[in-house]
């Protein structure tokens, strides 16, 4: 087992949604988001913090702070304040079955904020065999977060429907940060 040693931050998760506002439509070029990001096509994986876990799976207490910072901010910018916007995934369906059998232990429900087109899902996960836990944001079409029939019952929708499901169970949410 390789251990991470220290607390880092890769980028921060607030400038990243605000980045995310200004990606022009249809598939967008992750790296013009200006930070780190693992580029899956269809979808990206942006690292935000990583730390190395102790006894009992302790987690610095910086990197917990990130994470409450992050997720308040993502209350306030993009849902919250009496109009909830965020999306709670479950390991049942869509992106959030992916995160479950991704690799990394995901810690709590990962929360996912609609930007534009997209859907930011705040991931908590704990790489035992790395020795680390690692915050990051997927960014993925929105609904595979959160999916909205544009045309209900019409055979077009079905379709579409079809398609963002085989997307979406086709979609790699693994990763890890290697020090």
């Amino acid at each position: 087992m390789t251990a991470v040693a220290e607390f880092a931050v890769s980028a921060n998760g607030l400038s990243v949604l605000r980045s995310l506002e200004q990606l022009p439509g249809g598939k967008p070029t992750w790296s013009d988001l200006g930070v780190v990001v693992i580029d899956r096509s269809t979808h990206a994986i942006v690292p935000l913090a990583r730390a190395p876990i102790g006894a009992e799976d302790a987690t610095d207490e910086r990197f917990l702070e990130v994470k409450r910072r992050m997720t308040m901010d993502g209350v306030h910018f993009y849902g919250g304040d009496g109009f909830h916007a965020e999306t709670i995934l479950t390991a049942d369906e869509g992106y959030g079955r992916r995160l479950a059998v991704a690799g990394p232990e995901v810690v709590g429900r990962p929360i996912a904020w609609t930007v534009r087109e997209w859907s930011a899902v705040l991931v908590h996960a704990i790489h035992r065999d790395l020795g680390y836990a690692s915050l990051a944001f997927h960014l993925v079409p929105r609904d595979w977060a959160w999916y909205v029939p544009k045309n209900s019952g019409t055979k077009r929708e079905a379709s579409r429907h079809r398609r963002l499901v085989r997307e979406c169970g086709e979609a790699d949410a693994s990763w890890s940060w290697v020090p």
